[in-house]
């Protein structure tokens, strides 16, 4: 049987995107997304990092929407990420690499027929 690693979730923005640069010239952003699940009782808010590599140019143009708050759907897969800190001690979180990102929501009206 074949492994599957896919994600789908949607959420909010908890703070602007942030873009680097690579070498290669791809640009890769990075943010976190607040998923909440509503039960009739309860509610659940999961954060989750994401990284989203794209062509320097259409990184740049997404990075102009990617606010606080905006409410978007990613399409991706899961990545385990190790690091050391500074006192040598070993860390890890489960992160998103995401293939597809689509905004959802109201549209912005605010400056049409301006």
């Amino acid at each position: 049987m074949s492994n599957v690693n896919f994600v789908l979730i949607s959420g909010n923005l908890v703070k602007n995107a942030e873009l680097r640069s690579l070498p290669s010239g791809l640009g890769v952003l990075t943010f976190r997304l607040a998923s909440t699940r509503r039960g009739k009782e309860t509610e659940d808010t999961c954060f989750i990092d994401v990284d989203l590599f794209k062509d320097m140019s259409v990184a740049t143009t997404l990075l102009q929407y990617l606010n606080k708050g905006k409410a978007i759907f990613v399409q991706g897969r899961l990545v385990l990420d190790q690091w050391k800190d500074k006192q040598g001690e070993a860390h890890q979180k489960i992160k998103i690499i995401g293939d597809k990102i689509e905004f959802i929501g109201a549209k912005d009206t605010s400056s049409e027929g301006e």
